[in-house]
């Protein structure tokens, strides 16, 4: 498939659909810009997106540069231009829509039909009602989809009052879906202007993060805290230094872990109508004189129309209204009094609800546990405080997930139960957690992994002797275990385990975990070590690493051209070597070589010490 020509210094592979990107920007400074590019390449390549437009920017994608003729041919719903009119409790049906059909869709929040702003607040819900349904709905299909969301930093914020659950609840749905949107084919792209206002647990989450000219220091604050996560501290002081002085649509572009970038990118200039643009001063707003590229609207029409009328016959606003209207004018008042009530009580009384609750718990449970490296010799009070803070962001996020429509739960009982099985991945802690619900309605009680997993069922991809016999393993803890395996005796470190197999920190300690439940590894204070059960069970997958010359020439081959060619500068001089000779020897910039060195250190190949960089002693046993 055809890569995503951003710019003539940089394309995307086409996995980029299902990637996180985080993108940072003042006014004018190209962001939308490069979000209008992005949905150009994406429609080259016939992947799918869909954007929400808070401000009504994004409507120019269907006309081409110059007004003239048509453009991008996409779905507009909402917005003065929109070929449908949407309402603000319409998240749900509008993500129905996005999950079922393949067209291409602009979601324009902004104003209505006849030019009344929403307000902050509809937005928002609006958001977090779209969000948790797209989550759900594309856990059926896992067709690829890049969500793009403009000025995110008012959806998902790092400050969120104690009097704003609308703001906490779209936080949590638009966390979700950047955390675990790959799992079920969506990849999202934020895009914010207030980059000190976007929330950093969020953020850090990104495959890859592209920053046009930043000059306020809470800004570039944000941009670092970005870097604490994924950039060698060394190289903070150069990068920022090109951040600011970057010229208008010029681009930082850093992902060291996927697309190893890290530089200045000329995003190009987008070849649709840009409707953004502010008019100087004289001049009037240009408005495009051709045709609109419009898909074939009246499928969607009638869609949309059904759906619509469908969710407001069920809205309890709605037909509180009716009943109001009906008791003034007589009626059959009962009946609609019942067609409130039912799903409450449906929600309360039915085994899905407590499913999808348990679902939410088990779910932050095993991301609390994995990603702080709990282990069983953590006090009590420090596991049962992870699991409590764990429950409590559940529970938010399960209150808006409880506002959709019934029939959601019979897939949520599904999703339950396989999630539910990954419970004997965490430690093996006889800490119980009994969750009760807002209502204090008691729906489940968490004690030790092992048991809730065999109270579900499931089966194992392997079953080494003395592990856990319900553990799911495939290719992801193989690859781990082979590497440790290879690193005998002193097995690997994590941070080198990482470099080794190039997966993100969370995907490996989630590996790590199961690896350890299994038995199948054990661990030895920041080191991992193969077990004899580990290497019977990789058995011929298994070669060891060789030793002396032969080492040093399998790493010479196996590395990545950059990080080759600096370890056999290295590899030349045992006494060590100064950063600043193998930039003589190598022609590389101050930042990409240490990039390449930080990267060597990772898979323990070099030692640095200050300035000087040494090979790694195992490298001439």
């Amino acid at each position: 498939m055809r890569k995503l020509h951003i710019s003539p210094d940089l394309a995307l592979p086409a996995e980029a659909v299902t990637s996180t990107f985080v993108v940072y920007g003042g006014k004018g400074m190209g962001k939308t810009n490069f979000g209008s590019v992005f949905a150009e390449e994406l429609s080259r390549s016939r992947l799918r997106y869909a954007v929400i437009d808070p401000m009504g920017v994004w409507w120019g994608l269907r006309h081409s540069a110059d007004g003239a003729s048509p453009g991008i041919e996409l779905l507009i719903l909402g917005g003065v231009k929109g070929d449908m009119p949407i309402e603000p409790t319409g998240g749900a049906v509008v993500a129905d829509l996005v999950a079922d059909e393949s067209v291409n869709v602009l979601i324009d929040i902004s104003r209505h039909a006849n030019g009344k702003m929403w307000s902050i607040g509809e937005r928002i819900r609006f958001v977090r009602d779209y969000f948790v349904r797209l989550y759900a709905r594309q856990g059926e299909k896992r067709q690829p989809l890049m969500q793009i969301l403009d000025e995110a930093a008012r959806f998902c914020p790092q400050m969120v009052r104690a009097n704003e659950p609308d703001v906490a609840q779209c936080l949590g749905a638009v966390a979700v879906m950047v955390e675990e949107g790959r799992n079920v084919g969506v990849g999202v792209c934020l895009l914010t202007q207030r980059s000190a206002r976007l929330n950093k647990d969020v953020a850090e989450l990104a495959d890859c993060m592209i920053a046009f000219r930043i000059v306020g220091p809470r800004s570039i604050d944000a941009v670092m805290d970005w870097f604490g996560e994924h950039i060698a501290k060394e190289q903070w002081k150069d990068l920022i230094a090109i951040l600011r002085k970057l010229p208008i649509g010029r681009a930082l572009v850093v992902s060291p872990g996927w697309l190893e970038f890290e530089g200045e990118a000329q995003i190009r200039r987008r070849e649709t109508f840009d409707s953004s643009a502010t008019p100087k001063p004289g001049e009037k707003v240009k408005t495009p004189r051709g045709a609109a590229a419009k898909p074939d609207l009246g499928k969607y029409q009638e869609r949309m129309a059904e759906t619509i009328e469908r969710a407001e016959a069920n809205d309890p606003a709605k037909l509180k209204k009716k009943i109001a209207d009906l008791q003034r004018g007589g009626g059959d008042v009962a009946a609609l009094q019942a067609r409130i009530e039912k799903p409450k009580q449906t929600i309360r009384a039915t085994e899905v609800a407590k499913a999808q609750r348990a679902l939410e718990a088990a779910m932050k449970f095993i991301v609390e546990i994995t990603t702080r490296n709990f282990d069983a010799s953590l006090p009590e009070a420090d596991v049962r405080k992870a699991i409590d803070d764990a429950v409590s962001q559940a529970l938010n996020r399960v209150e808006s997930l409880m506002q959709g429509r019934l029939r959601d739960f019979e897939k949520f009982k599904v999703e339950a139960g396989r999630l539910l099985k990954q419970m004997k991945l965490i430690i093996d802690s006889d800490v119980v957690a009994k969750v009760e619900v807002r209502h204090n309605e008691p729906f489940t009680t968490i004690s030790r992994p092992q048991e809730v997993a065999r109270a579900v069922g499931g089966r194992r991809t392997a079953a080494p002797a003395g592990g856990d016999s319900n553990v799911n393993l495939g290719t992801g803890e193989r690859r781990c275990a082979i590497a440790i395996a290879q690193h005998q005796p002193n097995g690997c470190a994590r941070e080198q385990l990482t470099t080794l197999t190039g997966f993100k920190r969370s995907t490996r300690n989630t590996y790590l975990q199961r690896l350890l439940s299994a038995s199948l590894v054990m661990q030895s204070g920041e080191r991992f070590i193969i077990t004899q059960e580990g290497l019977d069970w990789i058995g011929a997958d298994y070669e060891p690493l060789p030793t002396g010359t032969a080492l040093q020439n399998y790493w010479l081959n196996k590395l990545p051209d950059g990080e080759g060619k600096i370890l056999r500068v290295v590899l030349n001089e045992p006494a060590g070597i100064s950063r600043d000779e193998i930039s003589e020897h190598t022609n590389f910039k101050r930042s990409t070589r240490n990039t390449y060195i930080q990267r060597l250190a990772a898979r323990e190949l070099v030692k640095v010490s200050g300035e000087t960089v040494h090979p790694s002693e195992s490298l001439f046993d």
